[in-house]
């Protein structure tokens, strides 16, 4: 897992850098809930974390 200064430099990045920063940032707050802490594997494929954020990420 991440720590929080390492979340930080993510979101600030996604921020700066992303086409879509609203969208990204949706995501990346959505892969938290998909991660298994034991493993840190996220649990949702591709087309579920799309649905998760109302898109259609192919």
């Amino acid at each position: 897992m991440i720590d929080p200064t390492q979340n930080n430099l993510i979101v600030e990045w996604l921020l700066s850098n992303s086409k879509r920063p609203t969208l990204a940032f949706q995501l990346w707050t959505k892969l938290f809930k998909a991660v298994d802490i034991q493993t840190d594997q996220i649990m949702l494929a591709r087309q579920e974390l799309a649905q998760e954020v109302n898109n259609k990420i192919m």
